[in-house]
């Protein structure tokens, strides 16, 4: 049976944005409200100057959007419309530009993104679920099979090995069917398939656990395969339309320093490893065995 090969495609299909925008646009403007967003970007700009004041968010809008108009009162209303929009797009870059981009990154976790991910490798899935706090729903090949793999275009490209590999492929995903159908539970039988096997995947999360997964993917102290690192480009790419600055390189906000560090399986080298070989004198170690009762901890 031959196997069919699809390339991964990522969407932002949600994103926090507001749902009623009477409540931070004052009532002069209010025709105005009907055809604005009020998404991401201006959303964890107003919960960050929130913090600096008494003024609740919608109060903070609607100040500043009276002050405007007041000032711009000769523009006619298509005039003000577009004046709206860069001031609004000024004053997001001054607040992140305070916030961001001095490293306060709990500023980007005011706004989440659903994403979606179909003929996403397992491979790659090691690195999309390895932040701790994005949330993940994974297609199950307990409850459904395998329908297309996905190689890298290094892989795919090559006249030499690309059909040695696709063999190979062909014959696991075979070996699979065989098994399923001499009743060998689904969840037995997935463990011949090799992490180049498609998948669905959605996620959720805030911005800062998205900036930091991007953040992963170009440090150099992690060696991603192709496939991983194009995937990752595209889920930047789809938060960037939705959140242009909040996604935005800004230094501080990409320094993985600032987060929470997450377990990495492809990091090029082991620090605690090395650490423990040097302690045995590099000579080989082997757990025999294990008990933990009378396992004193202090």
């Amino acid at each position: 049976m031959s196997v069919f090969f699809k390339e991964p495609a990522i969407r932002v299909v949600a994103y926090t944005r507001v749902s009623d925008n009477s409540m931070f646009v004052p009532a002069s403007l209010i025709s105005y409200s009907k055809e604005m967003e009020i998404g991401p970007d201006l959303l964890c700009a107003l919960c960050a100057a929130g913090t600096h004041t008494s003024d609740s968010i919608f109060e903070i809008l609607r100040k500043k959007l009276e002050k405007f108009s007041f000032e711009n009162e000769n523009l006619t209303n298509d005039q003000l419309k577009e004046r709206i929009k860069v001031y609004l797009k000024s004053y997001i870059n001054k607040v992140f530009d305070n916030t961001l981009a001095r490293g306060h990154i709990d500023i980007a976790d005011m706004s989440s993104y659903l994403i979606v991910g179909e003929n996403v490798p397992r491979l790659a899935s090691l690195f999309l679920c390895s932040p701790h706090y994005l949330s993940h729903e994974q297609q199950s090949l307990r409850y459904t099979e395998p329908k297309s793999f996905c190689l890298p275009k290094t892989v795919s490209e090559n006249d030499k090995l690309s059909e040695k590999t696709k063999k190979v492929l062909s014959h696991s995903y075979n070996l699979y069917k065989e098994m399923v159908e001499n009743e060998i539970p689904k969840e037995d039988a997935r463990s011949v398939l090799p992490l180049a096997v498609n998948s669905n995947i959605t996620t959720i999360g805030g911005g800062r656990e998205f900036t930091y997964l991007v953040a992963c993917s170009k440090n150099n102290s992690i060696s991603l395969p192709s496939v991983i690192k194009d995937i990752v480009s595209q889920i930047e790419n789809e938060l960037v339309k939705v959140a242009p600055e909040v996604f935005r390189n800004r230094g501080p906000n990409y320094d993985l320093r600032r987060y929470y560090p997450a377990p990495q399986i492809f990091s090029r080298k082991n620090e605690f490893v090395e650490q423990a070989i040097k302690k045995s004198n590099g000579e080989k170690v082997t757990l025999l065995s294990f008990n933990e009762n009378n396992l004193e901890l202090n």
